[in-house]
């Protein structure tokens, strides 16, 4: 069991850290230090390499993440690994997911450095919430940043994998026929069917690799001018 003087330094430690969280930064050490007293707030260490979250585990406590780095990320069937975002110190981890009705992690955390956390369960949450409106605000805007991030990371995400889509069947088109000048088969309706996505979609990327000067096209009509382009953007990330 660790000393009284050991138990003090490492609570200063993290209040230390935990003011540096925007939750927390506007309140002073000896409401931090009471914060700590009235709920003995849960804390601890992880190796680095080591998982602190699996996809599916529940998340009943808000984690605060007090130093080191961490990864989110998702792994596919296939083996895939697709890197979310990476957190840093000092901030809150999953904030939207603690009041959800289906409160079970989304993605895998994984410690990229040796990691410390503090957690405060549900009541200590609405407690501190009840107490302190800035705090309260903080927490909503830390839950909207969290949707419109994750939001902008799904559109780029779905982007990018029509891209590599279309490229790699424009490239398929051109060696099917012999020539970078080709006409296809399917309507432009046919080919959002194709890859699971509206037909507007399809439009946009097209007209985006023509203003790159990747292609020109009118109508089903194509014409590849930058084929080590397409050639780099299948192969990207693969």
């Amino acid at each position: 069991m660790p000393s009284t003087s050991t138990y003090r330094s490492s609570t200063r430690e993290s209040i230390r850290h935990l003011s540096r969280c925007r939750l927390f930064s506007h309140m002073g050490t000896d409401r931090l230090e009471g914060l700590m007293r009235r709920f003995a707030c849960r804390r601890s260490h992880h190796g680095r390499g080591n998982y602190v979250y699996l996809r599916g585990d529940e998340y009943s406590e808000l984690a605060i993440l007090l130093s080191g780095t961490l990864k989110a990320e998702m792994v596919d069937t296939s083996g895939h690994t697709l890197t979310v975002e990476t957190l840093k110190a000092a901030q809150p981890i999953a904030s939207s997911v603690l009041f959800a009705d289906e409160n079970y992690m989304p993605v895998d955390i994984l410690a990229e450095t040796d990691v410390e956390f503090i957690r405060f369960n549900k009541m200590q949450i609405h407690a501190i919430a009840q107490d302190d409106p800035v705090f309260f605000q903080r927490l909503l805007e830390d839950m909207g940043n969290r949707v419109v991030f994750l939001s902008r990371k799904l559109w780029t995400t779905h982007f990018n994998s029509l891209k590599k889509n279309l490229a790699g069947y424009l490239l398929r088109q051109a060696e099917g026929s012999g020539s970078a000048e080709f006409t296809i088969a399917r309507t432009k309706k046919q080919l959002a069917d194709l890859f699971g996505v509206a037909r507007q979609s399809v439009n946009r990327a097209c007209t985006r690799f023509a203003e790159e000067g990747i292609i020109e096209f009118e109508g089903r009509h194509f014409k590849l001018l930058r084929k080590a382009k397409l050639v780099q953007i299948v192969e990207d990330d693969e």
